[in-house]
């Protein structure tokens, strides 16, 4: 599944503006379906940490994108498994297999 021309462009230019911290916290979250254990892991961090910095990614997100927000914050992989292959795909687009 891929997301329409404009919801791509509101999406670049949203993961633009966050950091590169941020764009690699979703990008493992999204892309790579990490828990948020295994994000702390890769990132050096402790899983509450992981968590609050999710949370202030994605708010940062719907921040940026207002109303065009077009997917469900992953919590878990189960919510993942049910969310959204299309920002998985788009945010390896964005931020490369390296993040």
């Amino acid at each position: 599944m891929y997301l329409p021309i404009e919801d791509r462009i509101a999406l670049y230019d949203a993961l633009d503006k966050l950091s590169a911290f941020q764009r690699r916290l979703i990008y493992l979250l999204f892309f790579k379906q990490l828990t948020q254990s295994e994000v702390a892991d890769e990132l050096g961090l402790t899983q509450k940490k992981a968590s609050r910095e999710s949370i202030k990614a994605f708010g940062r997100l719907q921040q940026l994108l207002g109303r065009r927000v077009f997917w469900a914050p992953p919590m878990t992989r189960t919510r993942l498994a049910r969310g959204r292959p299309a920002l998985a795909f788009e945010a390896r687009r964005f931020c490369g297999p390296e993040g």
